[in-house]
């Protein structure tokens, strides 16, 4: 297994927030471009369209629906070619690519297991890491910097 099979990476920009509304803009190594996000919902469903398209980490499951056919985003999302030997540079340059925000994040997804992500948030400009073992626990990780990111 490759560097890039194990673990993916996403950095997420917050703005202040807009209407009691969490914005953004996600970047992720496999994408062409930043994606914007309004909302926490947009953001999680964002991420893990990215990890079920790109399939990193490995999921040994399929998502339960209701529907036959998992309706996607309404984001168009466009990944380039990732080569295991430009993945770190691909990283480096999602930093740059972050908004003018003082609120940047950096969060590693380890593994997907139990319909749901585990891995660690890591606030760039406060230099705190926290682990999380579900989506929800993340949320309740980045929700309450929402706080800070009015100030």
């Amino acid at each position: 297994m490759s560097y890039k099979e194990r673990y993916i990476y996403f950095t997420i920009s917050l703005s202040p927030c807009e209407n009691e509304n969490i914005i953004g803009y996600l970047y992720c190594p496999y994408l062409k471009n930043s994606v914007g996000f309004h909302g926490l919902t947009e953001l999680i469903l964002t991420m893990d369209q990215i990890m079920q398209d790109c399939h990193v980490p490995k999921c040994n499951v399929k998502y339960r629906t209701f529907n036959i056919r998992h309706r996607k985003m309404m984001n168009q999302l466009e990944y380039k070619t990732i080569d295991s030997q430009i993945m770190e540079e691909n990283l480096k340059t999602s930093f740059m690519n972050l908004e003018n925000t003082k609120n940047n994040f950096l969060v590693k997804i380890m593994y997907r297991q139990n319909y749901s992500w585990q891995g660690e948030i890591t606030w760039i400009q406060k230099n705190k890491t926290k682990m999380f073992r579900s989506a929800l626990e993340f949320l309740h990780i980045l929700y309450p910097i929402m706080d800070e990111v009015d100030q």
